[in-house]
């Protein structure tokens, strides 16, 4: 082989590189929930307690488990809106005690700002619920654990 192709070649596998580590670094993104010191453990080896028994017809005898100690993103996420439609509940449903409510949730404040710019000004339900969702809940939203809206 040539020098000039090696050259080229050499030159093509350095902007492959170059490329593929941009791609990483924009496609990597960050996540407001911090890192999980208990995992979800899908076959439930330890830590799992019995919430409920039954015997189904069809089905036979099943059993639900719950691991209260997950603190994994997705936990988190759940005590994050469980906290903000508690407060709701408390307090009626308002665009005014949805505001209220997510500032005051137990929710990362990365999340707490990202609602806020997107609620500002809002004055009707339905708009302050849709921040939320564009915010919390719908897919590609800044506070959404990956996995979180499957």
């Amino acid at each position: 082989m040539s020098r000039r192709v090696t050259g080229w070649i050499g030159a093509g596998l350095v902007v492959l590189f170059v490329i593929t580590g941009l791609f990483l670094l924009i496609g990597k993104s960050e996540t407001p929930w911090a890192p999980a010191s208990v995992s979800y453990d899908p076959q439930c080896e330890k830590g799992c307690k019995e919430l409920r028994s039954t015997s189904l017809t069809h089905f036979g005898d099943i059993s639900l488990y719950v691991q209260p100690d997950v603190d994994d993103a997705i936990a988190q996420w759940g005590d994050c809106l469980d906290s903000v439609t508690r407060c709701i509940e408390d307090r009626g449903l308002t665009s005014s005690n949805i505001v209220a409510c997510v500032g005051e949730s137990i929710c990362p404040d990365t999340c707490k700002t990202t609602f806020s710019t997107e609620a500002r000004g809002v004055s009707q339900v339905g708009a302050a619920l849709d921040a939320f969702e564009r915010v919390f809940i719908n897919d590609g939203a800044a506070c959404l654990p990956e996995g979180g809206n499957r």
